[in-house]
């Protein structure tokens, strides 16, 4: 059941022109930019079964520099020229880059682990003082699907895991489960999967089962609100077809159930990059509502959620429609970067900011 009430008085956006500084070397879309921003990491199709997975405090080896917390995300393609481009990124203004090897890079057969890649990686980002934000991603070795999670491989994955964060930890502080390819699909990349699984931050060293996400789907956003676990829209299938829900649902970690709440206006998918928990409530901005009548490639309006009330209702609009942008608050603000015009290209790099209310 959707419960979904209109606000008036919608945020004002403004392009910021000259404020912020953009990188002329980004190597991939900045759909991906500056995931490195968010608490709440993914597993599978619930994206939300740990929170700051492996993320320590650890004193970093490199002088650290006084910079904005901007970043660069990469593809595999560019190790073959990192050495060349981390110091001109550098030289930019940027001080986060997201590029690490897959499981297979490190592990090309099982039981064998070649650390030259990574060693080389973390070398050459200390050469040009900038911070990895690793991506723990990558199926088992000999496996078939490239960008499957290894769930019939659990235990090979967590000794993975803790060999590849033993290794680096001094030298990485921000670590990701990648969400897209390992979660929400299972090995066809169509098949949806239902597959929650936790991996405790005291001293945990093997990954737990809990309690499936009903209506599984892909492409999920999550928060995590006053201690519970929300898995918000996504959409169903994937290389063949995509179809945006409207499905939102709650996990208790003290039960390990989840429950339904209130659905989205329509289905919506595409902003888990950009889902802010702000003042005890949930913010959505922009994504994909390919079902919805007519059909939405892309959406430019912001949704909050009231756990109160359990009622999602639009509070603002952005001066232009855009799927999988970069959502973040700061200083009261909430700031929009990038993101994707129709579904996915064009691409945008403009960055946009509103400031938000004193108080609810």
């Amino acid at each position: 059941m959707s419960s979904f009430a209109p606000r008036k008085n919608a945020a004002s956006f403004r392009g910021l022109k000259g404020d912020f500084h953009r990188s002329r070397y980004a190597m991939t879309s900045s759909i991906h930019l500056f995931r490195t921003l968010f608490a709440a990491l993914v597993v599978m199709c619930s994206n939300a079964a740990v929170e700051g997975l492996l993320a320590a405090a650890h004193d970093l080896s490199v002088q650290k520099r006084t910079l904005p917390p901007w970043g660069i995300s990469s593809s595999a393609s560019s190790f073959r020229n990192h050495e060349k481009w981390f110091p001109k990124m550098a030289a930019d203004g940027v001080s986060t880059i997201r590029l690490f090897p897959e499981w297979r890079g490190f592990e090309p057969k099982q039981g064998t682990r070649h650390w030259g890649d990574g060693d080389r990686l973390v070398k050459s980002a200390a050469d040009s003082q900038l911070e990895i934000n690793a991506i723990l991603m990558g199926s088992p070795p000999g496996a078939k699907a490239v960008h499957a999670f290894p769930m019939d491989n659990v235990g090979d994955w967590s000794e993975y895991v803790s060999a590849v964060v033993g290794r680096y930890k001094d030298q990485i502080r921000y670590w990701e489960v990648w969400n897209e390819g390992n979660g929400g699909y299972k090995a066809d990349r169509n098949t949806d999967s239902g597959d929650h699984w936790s991996l405790s931050l005291d001293g945990g060293t093997a990954w737990q089962r809990e309690a499936n996400l009903p209506d599984p789907r892909g492409h999920v956003s999550a928060a995590v609100l006053d201690g519970k676990i929300y898995a918000l829209g996504g959409d169903h299938g994937h290389d063949i077809t995509q179809i945006d829900v409207d499905s939102c649902h709650r996990f208790d970690p003290a039960t390990n159930k989840w429950s339904a709440i209130a659905s989205l206006p329509d289905g919506r998918s595409h902003f888990e990059s950009s889902t802010i928990v702000y003042q005890g409530r949930i913010l959505v901005v922009g994504g994909r509502c390919n079902s919805s009548k007519p059909p939405r490639n892309v959406v430019g309006d912001l949704l909050e959620y009231d756990p109160q009330a359990d009622r999602w209702q639009v509070v603002g609009e952005l001066p232009e429609k855009v799927l999988a942008p970069v959502a973040v608050i700061v200083a009261r603000r909430l700031v929009v970067i990038g993101g994707g015009l129709n579904n996915p290209r064009p691409l945008t790099a403009v960055t946009r900011f509103a400031q938000l209310p004193a108080d609810k």
